[in-house]
């Protein structure tokens, strides 16, 4: 559903029905699954969110968590994790140019 909202261009929408994710895994599944392969992907499409409506530092944290839980499971060369990885350098670069300017 959140996936219709983004294409749409509703991106508070869609980051509505996401920030939903970790609060109903955690409830339904315990604290363990918070950090698995499943929710990597959400954590990493929210950054996208956060980053389209210029919260930066917000994008940056959800990249970070999802970045640091597929290097956990799947490492360094996987290309989840370059792609993750790319990603989270280019908001980190954007965050800073944003501080200087």
């Amino acid at each position: 559903q959140a996936l219709l909202h983004i294409r749409k261009g509703n991106y508070d929408e869609a980051l509505d029905l996401y920030e939903k994710v970790p609060a109903r895994i955690l409830e339904t599944f315990g604290e363990t699954m918070l950090y698995s392969s499943e929710i990597a992907p959400v954590y990493y499409n929210m950054s996208l969110l956060y980053f389209e409506q210029g919260m930066l530092e917000d994008a940056v944290a959800m990249s970070a968590i999802s970045l640091r839980i597929r290097r956990r499971l799947l490492g360094d060369e996987h290309p989840a994790t370059e792609r993750n990885m790319a990603s989270h350098r280019s908001l980190l670069e954007q965050l800073v140019q944003n501080h200087r300017g």
